[in-house]
C-alpha cells in the first residue's frame, strides 16, 4: 500500500519491504532509555487515567452493594390502591 502510495511497482514494493524489514531487524536495541516528548501531556492523561479507575471502581462498589433501606413501595405515590373486589358506591 505504502509502494502504491509512492506510485512504486509491485516488485519495487516488495524489495522495499524486505530491505526495511532487514534493517529493522540488524537496528541495535537502544541503548539510553526512552524520553517522554510530552511530559506535561502525559500528566495530565496519566492523572486522568487515575481518576476514571477510582471513580469506575465507587460506582461499581454502589451498584452491588446490599441496600440498607427499606424496600419501595408498591404504588409510586404511597396511597394504596383500590382493590379488583371491591364495589363501587353510587
Amino acid at each position: 500500500a505504502v509502494g502504491e502510495a509512492y506510485g512504486q511497482t509491485t516488485d519495487q514494493s516488495a524489495q522495499y519491504a524486505t530491505q526495511a524489514e532487514q534493517r529493522l531487524d540488524a537496528a541495535p536495541a537502544p541503548s539510553a532509555p526512552p524520553v517522554l516528548l510530552a511530559p506535561r501531556l502525559y500528566a495530565i492523561v496519566d492523572r486522568m487515567g487515575q481518576l476514571t479507575g477510582a471513580l469506575s471502581d465507587q460506582g461499581t462498589r454502589e451498584m452491588t452493594q446490599t441496600a440498607s433501606s427499606p424496600a419501595p413501595s408498591a404504588s409510586p405515590s404511597g396511597s394504596p390502591r383500590p382493590s379488583a373486589s371491591a364495589s363501587p358506591t353510587r
